[in-house]
């Protein structure tokens, strides 16, 4: 290689021409591409059919769309490496905001029609009130796909990797009456703005990445976080257009969609909370005229949820969703070993990212438990229970230490994060890959348990975790420069692990064996399995159950929440 980061012209046959950026000799990316348009504030996007320039300047990340400022960690801080791209940092545009990225192999753009690569769309995380697709950390995009498809080039197995934006917070799952009456006059399906938005890209992505040398019969989505949670959505969608879905610590359960009875309080508080609707005003056309900024930032600070709109999302329990479709994709489900991380931020003071975990502190009482029912509340496994959930439950009181912080959880907040992050990613994979599995015994599906640790010594909070989302920073790898020398063998190994495995799947090849659950009505965890393992050094690989694979106390942890759970199945 001896050029890096060159201006590169393409002709799409149907598109037309783009210009993107040759990262070297043998990859090329391509930026901020339009995949739909929004007519309007509440309306559901509509796919691009054309560029909107020629030549279209694709050398630049896209408008990102309207958000509240999430913090993120500062995992690094260093020059970028020679063959690194200074890319500045998107603006947020609420009608310019769905566009994609591309990353592909130069062999698929020289001849588009002789081999068509798989193709991975990535979906990113944020509670569905936050995230892009170009988020920067240290000047670094933590998705650019640069690292994987050389990856993918050097294993001799291509692969087209595309990211996406999608509305948030209320411009994006705001839900009502009102909203639904609307979208109704405009004959189109109901809420849900963020999750259509996926839909068209993926819809795009089916109908031009042909053009780019991408096989569209042969597509994997993938997503961490609440962009798990979408890919689980996603599968459930009718008129899929995709073979395979990697949901990473987040399933549907995890944030469970709201009737609409739930919404419309919402959305009557958010109407006075941007200043009331005017008399005889429509509040529609009242939110409409409402900036985007105004707007977002009366967004919830944790998690938006989907609105039940009866049709693509007929309920809020998984079951229940499942027993209306007639088939699911090839589905991987898993989680981090040290989720508890991220609840443990949620319950800690503002510091606790930048100190030592000896040195963190609980934030008050009534926060703690205020975000702790916001997550569990919104809990698909647990909006069954009759009885509230955990105060109700002693043997989860029990199995989780929490006998005297049940009112006080500031005495106990390193277990409450445990419980509730547990519930909403760990526990939660599992519960979906069973619900999977009982409802198609013979369907493909995956579980895996990640066990990799955060390297990046500049957040110590999370220094030496497996914590929430550090699979996407070993998927991705953008920063393995940074990596302190002692810790680079074991990174190195768990991303080899990690991009193998990726890499692996979206050529349809499944590296380990599908998940099974024992038949009774007992949800035993020495006899679901098998379950990979992405260890440090990539180490490990497959475990024969899950009680093996899962480290000492989580199995009586997740077993107690478990029995809970199918108990009040039982009786429902």
């Amino acid at each position: 290689m001896t050029s890096y980061n060159k201006h590169f012209h393409f002709n799409h046959e149907v598109l037309g021409d783009l210009i993107g950026i040759a990262r070297r000799e043998d990859l090329v990316q391509f930026r901020g591409i339009p995949f739909a348009s929004i007519p309007a504030r509440f309306r559901q996007s509509i796919v691009a059919t054309s560029l909107p320039a020629s030549p279209f300047d694709a050398t630049k990340p896209g408008p990102a769309c309207p958000q509240i400022d999430l913090p993120y960690p500062a995992w690094w801080e260093g020059p970028l490496p020679d063959y690194g791209l200074p890319l500045a940092l998107p603006e947020q545009e609420e009608f310019k905001c769905l566009n994609l990225n591309l990353t592909i192999p130069r062999e698929a753009l020289d001849k588009p029609h002789t081999r068509k690569l798989p193709v991975l769309v990535f979906i990113h995380g944020g509670g569905f009130i936050g995230g892009s697709q170009s988020i920067q950390v240290g000047g670094r995009e933590i998705y650019d796909a640069y690292n994987l498809v050389s990856t993918s080039l050097n294993l001799q197995k291509g692969l087209i990797v595309v990211s996406i934006n999608y509305r948030l917070g209320p411009l994006g799952f705001l839900a009502s009456s009102h909203l639904e009456a609307f979208n109704k006059k405009h004959e189109e399906p109901v809420g849900n703005y963020g999750l259509h938005d996926q839909r068209q890209a993926l819809e795009w992505v089916s109908k031009y990445i042909e053009g780019f040398g991408g096989n569209p019969d042969n597509v994997t989505i993938q997503g961490t976080s609440a962009g798990g949670v979408s890919c689980h959505i996603q599968s459930i969608f009718p008129q899929r257009k995709f073979q395979r879905a990697i949901c990473a610590s987040g399933t549907i359960p995890s944030l469970a969609a709201q009737p609409l009875d739930e919404h419309n309080i919402y959305f009557d508080n958010l109407c006075q909370q941007v200043g009331g609707i005017p008399q005889g005003e429509d509040a529609v056309a009242f939110l409409q005229s409402v900036s985007p900024e105004r707007l977002v930032s009366t967004a919830p600070r944790l998690a938006y949820r989907p609105v039940v709109d009866g049709h693509w999302i007929p309920s809020q329990d998984l079951p229940s969703i499942l027993s209306t479709i007639r088939d699911a994709p090839d589905i991987i489900m898993g989680s981090c070993a040290n989720e508890n991380e991220f609840g443990e931020v949620l319950f800690g003071s503002d510091d606790i990212r930048s100190v030592s975990p000896a040195d963190a502190r609980p934030r008050p009482d009534n926060i703690i438990l205020e975000k702790a029912e916001h997550l569990l509340g919104a809990n698909g496994m647990l909006t069954m229970q009759k009885k509230p959930f955990p105060f109700s439950h002693p043997s989860v009181i029990q199995a989780y230490g929490i006998e005297d912080a049940l009112q006080q959880p500031g005495r106990a907040w390193r277990s409450w994060a445990r419980l509730v992050t547990d519930c909403a990613f760990g526990i939660a994979a599992v519960y979906s890959a069973v619900a999977h599995s009982r409802r198609w015994p013979t369907s493909n599906v995956f579980l895996y348990d990640f066990q990799a640790t955060n390297p990046f010594e500049k957040s110590p909070h999370f220094h030496g975790k497996a914590n929430h989302g550090i699979n996407d920073l070993c998927l991705f790898n953008v920063a393995e420069d940074l990596v302190p020398e002692r810790h680079l063998e074991d990174w190195r190994g768990a991303v080899a692990q990690v991009q193998s495995v990726w890499t692996d799947i979206c050529h349809q090849k499944l590296p380990w064996g599908r998940f099974n659950v024992s038949i009774d009505e007992e949800l035993d965890l020495k006899k679901m399995g098998p379950v990979f393992v992405f260890s440090n050094g990539g180490k490990k690989d497959v475990e024969e159950t899950l009680e093996d694979a899962l480290s000492a106390g989580f199995p009586e942890k997740w077993s107690t929440v478990l029995d809970v759970i199918q108990d009040s199945t039982s009786t429902t």
